[in-house]
C-alpha cells in the first residue's frame, strides 16, 4: 500500500517576480536523466524526478543525454523449437533446441558464422545445458540431455559423439568438464570419450539446482559453484565437497534463474534483485541491483539469463505483466557501476519460452543475442544488436551508423484533470537534440486514458516533429 498526500493546498503568496513556479496550480517538474524504467507506475517524487517510467531501451550512458539504441536485427528459421541456450565458440553462434520436429526431440543448430546456418546434431533427449570450452587441450561443444551428453571436439562441429551418462548442467574448468545430474550427483571428467568420476553429492532435488558456473575462489584459484534456489554452494577440491558461500537467502521459486562469473565475482539473481559474491577473505556480498537507487533500473519482475562481454554485464529482464505496447522481454546492460536499458526483444508474436542470451564475436562483429522461440509463432528466431557502444561518439563506430528504427519513453502522469476552476495537466516540452533529419526525427506525442487506449497506437496526439539540431 502506498500512500501519498491528495489534499489542497494553501495558495502560495508571491513576492517580487512572477514565474511559472508561482502559479498556485502549475507542479513542474525537470526531467534531466534519460534513464529507463520497467514497470514503473507511480513516480514517487521527488526520488524519481530523473526517471522515465517506462522506454524500450536507448544508450544512455551520458549524463543528461540519450542516443537511440543499437541496430537490430532478427533471424527467423523454420523449426518448431524452443531455445535452451546459446554458446559463441571460434566466431560461430550455436544454439540447442527442444522440441525441433525434426525427427528428435532436441536439436544443435549452427545459428550464423564461419559456415553458415545449417543443423549439425539431433539429439535422442530434450538438452538441459550446454557449454563450450577446452577439454583434453581442444575446443569442445558439450549438451547435456536426461540419456547423456553429446559432445563435438575439434575444428569440424558436424563430427559428434555421445557418452552416456546422463547430466543435467556442465561446467568447464581448468582443462575438465564439470556435470552435476538430476539427483544432484556431482562428477568430472578430462575426457567425454572416457567415464566420469563420482565427486561430492548435493543433497538437493533436481528442480532446486539451476546450475554450474566456474568462478573464483579465495585463493584465486578457479572452482565450480552450484547455483541452486537457496544460493551459491562453492566445491572445495581438497574435500571434494560443496561448501555454502556467505550468499544463502533461503529458498525463492525464482532465485537462482540466471548465475554468471564477470570480472572476479559471481553474480546470482533473485527474481528482479542481483546479488554479488566477491571471494576473499572474508568473502564480500553486495545488492547491486538493478532497482535500487539513482543508479538502478526501476522494473518488475525477474532476471532469466545472464551473458557478458570485456566491458558489460548483460542481463535479460522478463516482465510477464508488461501492459501493451510494451515489449515483454529487454536486455540490461551493467557496466560495473550502474545499469541501464539496453534493447527490447521485439520480435512480432514470439514469445521465449526459454530465453537465452549470449554475446560475443560472431562474423568478426561483436554483438548481443536473444534467442527465443514457441508463442504464438512457432519458429525460432534470435535477434541480434551490435556492441561496443561510443558514448562519446556514437556515429563513429560503423556499427552504429545505422540505430535502431524506434525507440520511446514514456512517462505516466497521475495528474490528468483538477476540479472547479483549476486548469487541467498542462505539458511544457523543450527538446534539446543533434543532428535529426527528416528520417532519423523526434516525435512527441501525447495519449490520454492510458489504461484503455494503450492498444491502439493512433490514439496517440502529436504535439511535434524535431527534424532540426538545437532546442
Amino acid at each position: 500500500v502506498q500512500k501519498s498526500l491528495a489534499s489542497q493546498f494553501p495558495q502560495k503568496v508571491v513576492f517580487g517576480d512572477y514565474s511559472a513556479e508561482s502559479n498556485p496550480y502549475v507542479s513542474t517538474i525537470t526531467f534531466r536523466d534519460f534513464s529507463g524504467g520497467l514497470g514503473k507506475e507511480v513516480g514517487e517524487f521527488p526520488k524519481d524526478i530523473n526517471r522515465y517510467f517506462w522506454s524500450r531501451g536507448a544508450i544512455t550512458e551520458v549524463p543528461g543525454k540519450v542516443f537511440t539504441g543499437p541496430p537490430q536485427s532478427t533471424v527467423t528459421f523454420g523449426n518448431n523449437s524452443t531455445a535452451v541456450d546459446f554458446v559463441i565458440s571460434q566466431n560461430v553462434l550455436y544454439g540447442a533446441y527442444e522440441d525441433s520436429g525434426v525427427g528428435g526431440p532436441g536439436l544443435v543448430q549452427r545459428l550464423s558464422g564461419v559456415g553458415g546456418s545449417s543443423n549439425i546434431r539431433t539429439l535422442i533427449a530434450q538438452p538441459t545445458d550446454f557449454q563450450a570450452g577446452m577439454l583434453n587441450d581442444t575446443i569442445t561443444l558439450a549438451v547435456a540431455t536426461s540419456s547423456g551428453v553429446d559432445y563435438s571436439n575439434g575444428p569440424n562441429d558436424t563430427t559428434w559423439s555421445r557418452n552416456t551418462t546422463p547430466m543435467r548442467y556442465l561446467a568447464f574448468s581448468e582443462g575438465n568438464l564439470f556435470g552435476v545430474n538430476s539427483s544432484g550427483q556431482f562428477f568430472v571428467t578430462p575426457n567425454l570419450g572416457s567415464s566420469w568420476t563420482e565427486l561430492a553429492k548435493f543433497q538437493l532435488t533436481s528442480s532446486d539446482i539451476t546450475g554450474l558456473i566456474p568462478g573464483p575462489q579465495a585463493d584465486g584459484r578457479e572452482t565450480v559453484y552450484l547455483a541452486s534456489r537457496y544460493g551459491l554452494h562453492a566445491y572445495d577440491r581438497e574435500n571434494e565437497q560443496f561448501v555454502p558461500t556467505p550468499l544463502q537467502l533461503g529458498y525463492a521459486s525464482n532465485a537462482g534463474d540466471a548465475t554468471i562469473e564477470w570480472r572476479g565475482a559471481v553474480y546470482w539473481t533473485s527474481g528482479e534483485q542481483v546479488y554479488r559474491l566477491t571471494p576473499g577473505s572474508p568473502a564480500v556480498i553486495e545488492q547491486i541491483g538493478p532497482n535500487m537507487g539513482v543508479d538502478g533500473v526501476p522494473i518488475q519482475g525477474r532476471i532469466v539469463a545472464f551473458t557478458k562481454s570485456p566491458l558489460h554485464l548483460y542481463a535479460l529482464y522478463d516482465n510477464t505483466t508488461a501492459p501493451v505496447p510494451f515489449p515483454r522481454f529487454f536486455v540490461l546492460r551493467y557496466n560495473g557501476q550502474s545499469w541501464h536499458m539496453h534493447a527490447a526483444a521485439q520480435i512480432s508474436n514470439l514469445v521465449p519460452l526459454r530465453p537465452t542470451i549470449a554475446a560475443g564475436l560472431v562474423n568478426s562483429s561483436h554483438a548481443v543475442f536473444v534467442g527465443t522461440g514457441g508463442g504464438a509463432n512457432p519458429n525460432a528466431a534470435y535477434q541480434t544488436w551490435p556492441y561496443p557502444i561510443d558514448t562519446v561518439n556514437p556515429r563513429r563506430s560503423a556499427t552504429q551508423n545505422t540505430y535502431d528504427t524506434f525507440f520511446d519513453h514514456f512517462v505516466s502522469t497521475p495528474w490528468i484533470r483538477s476540479e472547479g476552476d483549476q486548469d487541467w495537466l498542462a505539458l511544457h516540452l523543450i527538446v534539446d537534440s543533434i543532428h535529426p533529419s527528416s528520417s532519423d526525427r523526434i516525435d512527441v506525442q501525447y495519449l490520454l486514458n492510458f489504461a484503455t487506449d494503450d492498444t491502439n497506437s493512433t490514439s496517440y496526439v502529436t504535439l511535434g516533429t524535431v527534424r532540426t539540431t538545437g532546442i
